[in-house]
């Protein structure tokens, strides 16, 4: 019996690294959604096994689950890059304009999720946590795009420069991102998707020591973190 186990978990590493292989070798452009079927066929494998082993057939469990992960992982990864470039495509002028940021990141727990980086100086008003009107369609475009998959998480993440007290900027930074969220929900986002976060100076993006630096760390960030299930 233990020799079988021994096979059975050979067996899945063996399956788990022909569908990593075989997703290296694939056309370009589609690897975010290849390394969601890839990892989601590693953990299908190994639930899979573990099912497979309660029934008497570990092998035969890890392939389905295996299967079954991957599908859902590759559908994950998918819609993330059609919500991606549905955001660079109505975020274009902003993003010329150096007032947004999209990109791919890869969370603590190696999760992947989509960044907005959204300019302070161009989304607010001077010393303040009132939005600027000139940037609304910008903002439409965003929620629309949340609402169009609405299958994710959103963390709204404030922050600030150096000037100033650190409790006065945690505040502020909290203040704007609650700000930024509120019009999100305004825009039919559903508020139970959203968390609020304020960060204060800490996690500068550049250089508090300039005025452009500073102008670059007062920011409020959009991450569009996917779920399996809605």
């Amino acid at each position: 019996m233990d020799q079988q186990r021994i096979y059975a978990g050979r067996g899945v590493w063996i399956l788990a690294g022909l569908l990593a292989l075989g997703g290296c070798a694939t056309t370009p452009g589609y690897q975010k959604t290849q390394t969601g079927a890839t990892v989601g066929a590693l953990g299908g494998a190994a639930l899979g096994a573990i099912i497979g082993n309660q029934t008497g057939s570990p092998l035969a469990g890890a392939a389905i689950g295996a299967g079954v992960g991957a599908l859902a992982g590759g559908a994950v990864g998918y819609a993330m890059d059609q919500q991606q470039q549905e955001f660079q495509q109505r975020l274009a002028a902003q993003e010329a304009a150096n007032q947004v940021a999209i990109q791919r990141v890869q969370l603590a727990n190696r999760q992947q999720a989509i960044n907005l980086r959204l300019s302070g100086q161009a989304f607010f008003k001077t010393n303040s946590t009132e939005l600027a009107t000139n940037n609304s369609a910008a903002l439409n475009n965003i929620a629309q795009v949340l609402n169009q998959y609405p299958n994710s998480r959103v963390l709204v993440t404030g922050y600030t420069d150096n000037t100033g007290s650190p409790s006065y900027n945690l505040q502020l930074s909290r203040d704007r991102a609650q700000t930024m969220a509120n019009y999100l929900i305004t825009q039919g986002v559903d508020p139970a998707r959203i968390q609020v976060v304020g960060m204060g100076e800490a996690n500068p993006i550049a250089s508090n020591a300039t005025p452009a630096g500073r102008q670059l760390n007062r920011r409020v960030e959009i991450t569009v973190i996917p779920q399996q299930n809605g």
